[in-house]
């Protein structure tokens, strides 16, 4: 079943990002995150709603970038970039109250389909505390790097089928 499909018979959509939405991102960066960062203060400092608004700004740029709604109401924020090295900057915000619904594991299978079909990776950073890594690691996605308050994860890619373009599904 095609993903999207997948996420609405559970109630969910998903919408375009437009430049109304800056607020919307950052309470939901803040609330999403806030324990993860009061957690690692040494790596990500106070709060910085200058860098919330450049992320923002840059996520709009990549490849995919929309909101998640469950009946009218934003649930978070799903993004991913899709690079010739790799599809990265892979971005699951889902709000505390509509966690544990499949909306990050629906994703994340998404996109590990697409690094089937396209022959590139898929590669995530996790904060360390985030109990996401062992979802990721469910999902398939190996452990490469550490780098401070941050775990590095690959799904590895796979070889293009041979029977033809595989962006044509």
């Amino acid at each position: 079943m095609n993903w999207i499909l997948e996420l609405e018979s559970r109630g969910f959509s998903l919408e375009e990002v437009c430049e109304e939405d800056l607020q919307d991102f950052i309470t939901v960066e803040k609330l999403s995150h806030h324990r993860y960062v009061a957690q690692h203060p040494e790596f990500f400092g106070p709060w910085n709603e200058a860098v919330l608004v450049e992320s923002f700004h840059q996520k709009r740029k990549t490849t995919f970038f929309k909101k998640v709604y469950r009946q009218n109401e934003l649930a978070g924020f799903l993004g991913y970039d899709e690079k010739p090295g790799g599809i990265q900057g892979v971005f699951v915000r889902i709000l505390p109250p509509f966690q544990g619904n499949g909306v990050g594991t629906l994703f994340l299978n998404r996109l590990k389909a697409l690094s089937r079909q396209l022959g590139i990776p898929v590669i995530l950073a996790v904060i360390k505390t985030n109990p996401a890594f062992s979802l990721y690691r469910r999902l398939g996605f190996e452990f490469f790097e550490e780098q401070g308050a941050l775990y590095f994860l690959r799904y590895p890619a796979q070889m293009k089928p041979a029977d033809g373009d595989s962006r044509s599904k």
